[in-house]
C-alpha cells in the first residue's frame, strides 16, 4: 500500500497543477530621456550625488511611458 500511495502522489501533484497562461510579446521601440535634478556636495569623507530624471516612451506593439529617478554617487 505505501508503494502505490509514493507512485501516485506526483501524478496527482501533476493533475493538481493550474495551466498556463500563454505568454504575449510586443516588438518595438522607445526613447529614453535623462534630465539632471540635483546635485549634492560630498560630505566629509564621503562621496558628492546626484540624481537624474528618466523618461521613457514606448512605440509599437506596446504605447506608453513610464518615469523614473537615478540615484548616483561618487
Amino acid at each position: 500500500m505505501k508503494a502505490r500511495w509514493l507512485l501516485l502522489t506526483p501524478l496527482a501533484l501533476i493533475a493538481a497543477a493550474p495551466e498556463r497562461t500563454p505568454m504575449h510579446h510586443a516588438t518595438g521601440t522607445f526613447e529614453v530621456k535623462m534630465t539632471p535634478e540635483a546635485q549634492g556636495d560630498a560630505p566629509s569623507g564621503g562621496l558628492p550625488t546626484s540624481r537624474m530624471g528618466i523618461a521613457k516612451s514606448f512605440t509599437g506593439g506596446m504605447i506608453g511611458t513610464a518615469a523614473g529617478t537615478m540615484l548616483a554617487a561618487g
